[in-house]
């Protein structure tokens, strides 16, 4: 997601090698020989924005605070401010003109505080803000044209506020250059596309995940450039009634979340089965407490041959057929843990050539499934938290490729360095919380 990239860069940002840190009053100041600025004046419980902050901070930091309002003065000589957050304050009160001055504004994160209402002159200013986080608020009203000058947003969070309805968002929409929307915990109830009128080209994701919704029609093509829904966790112990017009109302849709959501495994089978238009490659389908009686799994890669990534964590699989993976043949990462696999067939995973990534920690299993020596394709093996006492000769003898294993948790009481003699790509083995007694043929790190 974009906002994860513009995080990375931010982290990579503040480790920039530069002079030594000093205090001012109650913040550290960070200057990097490029001339950029940080200011760290988080959790020293200030009651308002301090007003000898230097003149060219690129970054500041006021989270954690008992700042109730921000003042227009405020930030009146911070012209060169790319990154403000101010998280986790007390804020109910934004004053007119507060930003004006600044404009070089990229970032602001307002989420945990106590705004109700954004109202249309609140964000005035920030015409190269790209990222703004409003998550976990009370906002339950947002005016006209609160982002009406916003030319350069691309990522909008108002999770866990009192939004309630679609319509409620409908200037939200109106955001041209959206690309990212994250309305989860909202308390919404209906999810229609008929509420939804105006849709930013750019929108290639939308979360509305863990929502009360009992009811989603997808009713037009409003939402037929999406990449990713996210509807996980979300309904009541009700039933949802779910209703696809028309299958390629959704046409674009690449990323697809369904984990945990109230929704029984066959009715949750026929909307996967209804989304024949959408060339899906990431399917989640988590926390649903599937069985093997559901035959999901082949059902779904029968429907949606091109599937990369299929999420199936934390159901109650404890056996799966030979050919169940026999449609998956573009499979790149499969995540089957949390279930009460004891064995697999040899077979089963012939199939997946392209399997790159395939995670079976915390089942049953009591020895490395012989199935795994099958995916020469696979870069990482996951198998920690099992119940593997032993490791044998040919258990990775095929792996050529594997840069990742974990055997972490299980109950090994031996190892040896010849065990994984033919893993010459390996990166990273990681064998904690065993039982180990034994380490002969000590590893050699090249």
């Amino acid at each position: 997601m974009l906002f994860l990239q513009l995080f990375s860069a931010l982290i990579f940002y503040s480790q920039v090698q530069g002079v030594t840190p000093y205090s001012l009053q109650n913040c550290m100041v960070h200057e990097q020989w490029s001339k950029m600025i940080k200011v760290l004046c988080y959790h020293q419980n200030l009651p308002r924005v301090p007003s000898h902050l230097p003149w060219n901070v690129n970054n500041l930091d006021l989270s954690e605070n008992q700042i109730a309002s921000l003042r227009q003065s405020d930030f009146s000589k911070l012209s060169l401010l790319q990154v403000l957050n101010v998280s986790q304050n007390q804020i109910h009160l934004i004053e007119e003109g507060t930003f004006t001055h600044t404009s070089s504004l990229k970032i602001l994160n307002l989420t945990s505080n106590q705004l109700r209402v954004l109202s249309s002159s609140m964000f005035d200013g920030l015409g190269n803000l790209t990222v703004l986080l409003l998550r976990e608020n009370n906002i339950d009203r947002i005016e006209a044209s609160a982002f009406a000058h916003l030319m350069k947003l691309k990522v909008i969070d108002l999770s866990s506020n009192k939004l309630h309805s679609l319509n409620a968002l409908d200037v939200v929409f109106k955001v041209k250059s959206l690309e990212e929307l994250h309305i989860r915990e909202n308390n919404i109830t209906n999810f229609t596309t008929k509420d939804i009128v105006n849709v930013p080209m750019w929108l290639r994701e939308l979360d509305a995940s863990h929502n009360p919704i009992s009811f989603i029609d997808v009713a037009t093509d409003a939402l037929y450039r999406l990449l990713s829904l996210d509807l996980s966790f979300s309904g009541t112990h009700n039933h949802i009634t779910w209703i696809i017009q028309d299958p390629c109302f959704l046409k674009g849709l690449k990323r697809l979340y369904l984990g945990g959501i109230f929704m029984t495994p066959l009715d949750i089978l026929a909307v996967v089965q209804k989304l024949n238009c959408s060339l899906l490659e990431e399917i989640h389908l988590n926390e649903l407490n599937l069985t093997d009686s559901d035959n999901i799994i082949e059902k779904v890669c029968l429907w949606h041959r091109n599937v990369k990534t299929l999420n199936l964590q934390g159901n109650k699989f404890e056996s799966i057929k030979g050919i169940v993976f026999e449609n998956c043949t573009h499979l790149w990462h499969l995540d089957l843990t949390h279930s009460r696999f004891k064995v697999v067939p040899c077979i089963s995973f012939q199939p997946l050539n392209s399997l790159q990534s395939l995670s079976l920690a915390n089942n049953e299993f009591a020895a490395v499934p012989n199935a795994t020596s099958n995916i020469t394709s696979l870069k990482s093996l996951g198998l920690s938290f099992n119940q593997i006492r032993k490791i044998v000769p040919n258990d990775f003898a095929n792996l050529k490729n594997l840069e990742h294993l974990n055997l972490t948790g299980n109950r090994i009481t031996k190892i040896s360095s010849d065990l994984f003699s033919d893993l010459h790509n390996l990166l990273e083995l990681n064998i904690g919380m065993n039982l180990l007694l034994e380490i002969s043929n000590l590893f050699q790190i090249v």
